[in-house]
């Protein structure tokens, strides 16, 4: 996140949302992940935005990121997934085996590849180098797409109501909001293990 937020702490994201306009929050959502996602959640439930519109950019947001590299892979087909392949850690044998997957169960595979922190990017340009069609793709994606934002916008939202009781009892902004963070954090570590391991199991069973 250092690239775009100057201040990459929670408390950094939440007052870069706050000095920018929703079609900034829009684009950091296109490049950025589940945190950047809570923290303008959290900026929500302080009155800052308005948690509809966070919603729908969100969900915009991560379905233009997807189709971005489902687009690059559909134009250079193999040969810029073979080329920056390893630069993300997926083998020629990993390769295949995804592609087999998803000519098998497209929608299962797509599941597997979006929920995978390791080979999420160029797992969606292998689909795109099938040349799966568009509306195809874009019915297996969003559904994922959807229950994943409603899960870290109800977690931004709770911690971020909780925060005025936290302040009250702390009267300490900076530790209020440290707190805050942290618990978000550490429940986002949670969720990211349980993708890791739903994601194992999928490729365990040949799904």
């Amino acid at each position: 996140m250092s690239l775009i937020f100057s201040d990459p702490s929670f408390q950094g994201i939440v007052q870069f949302f706050v000095d920018h306009s929703y079609i900034i929050m829009f684009i950091v959502f296109v490049f950025e992940g589940p945190i950047a996602l809570m923290a303008a959640s959290f900026g929500a439930s302080l009155g800052y935005f308005n948690i509809w519109i966070v919603i729908g950019l969100a969900i915009l947001g991560d379905d233009a990121g997807d189709f971005l590299w489902f687009y690059i892979g559909y134009l250079g087909r193999n040969t810029i997934v073979k080329k920056f392949g390893r630069f993300f850690g997926v083998s020629e044998e990993r390769i295949e085996r995804l592609k087999s997957f998803l000519e098998k169960h497209p929608k299962k595979t797509v599941t597997f590849i979006k929920l995978s922190p390791v080979i999420s990017v160029v797992g969606l340009m292998i689909v795109g180098s099938t040349h799966m069609s568009f509306k195809k793709f874009l019915y297996a994606i969003t559904p994922i797409i959807i229950i994943k934002t409603a899960g870290f916008v109800l977690l931004g939202y709770f911690f971020g109501a909780a925060y005025n009781t936290i302040l009250y009892y702390y009267k300490n902004v900076t530790y209020g909001i440290l707190l805050v963070g942290l618990l978000i954090i550490a429940t986002y570590i949670i969720f990211k293990r349980f993708e890791k391991r739903l994601a194992h199991k999928l490729e365990k069973n040949g799904v």
